[in-house]
């Protein structure tokens, strides 16, 4: 699961956290970003092993970024 979270009036945390049936890992936090509508939405998609996270910066100027992280085996 991914969310923002709020840090203050002009900052959130993109953070993620694995959830296996009832019982959520622990949150990381990917990246601090403006709290604007123009960094929409951030998205995510699992290759193999690796989970993708992409999101938009808009400062200094709008930028796609990306991290990936690698899942542990199940």
């Amino acid at each position: 699961m991914a969310w923002l979270e709020q840090m203050d009036p002009a900052v959130v945390e993109l953070r993620v956290r694995r959830v296996r049936g009832n019982l959520p890992g622990a949150a990381r936090v990917i990246t601090r970003m403006s709290n604007g509508r123009p960094s929409g939405f951030p998205r995510m998609a699992r290759v193999g092993e690796t989970l993708l996270v992409s999101w938009t910066d808009v400062a200094p100027a709008l930028q796609v970024r990306m991290a990936r992280l690698p899942l542990s085996p199940r």
